[in-house]
């Protein structure tokens, strides 16, 4: 089942789309079960290298050869305070620069195969 999101606010580029979602739930409603979402999303196409040895000498358009993508969504209950939401933002932060993650990412560390 699809459901339709309301975008409040969409800041889209060639690499990421921010948005913030309106509250779920109708207006009345318990504040403690209306929630905001925060989603940003990232992608990063890389270009295949082309080269200009065609019959024509015209250098052909350039395909994509692989898409790196990240996506995070954040769920805020509407009667969270800023301090919560800061606290939530700096363990995010405190997170995705951990040696261990900048690992997997960075030299696919932790990876057995």
């Amino acid at each position: 089942m699809k459901t339709k999101v309301a975008t409040v606010r969409s800041v889209i580029t060639a690499s990421h789309c921010l948005s913030l979602v309106p509250p779920s739930g109708k207006p009345g409603e318990d504040s403690s079960k209306r929630l905001l979402r925060v989603r940003l999303g990232i992608h990063t196409p890389v270009l295949e290298v082309l080269s200009n040895s065609t019959v024509s000498g015209i250098t052909p358009a350039p395909t994509v050869a692989y898409l790196l993508k990240a996506s995070l969504e954040i769920t805020l209950p509407e009667r969270s305070v800023e301090l919560d939401r800061k606290n939530l933002r700096a363990y995010l932060n405190g997170i995705l620069n951990n040696y261990q993650f900048t690992g997997m990412v960075d030299d696919l560390l932790g990876l057995t195969g």
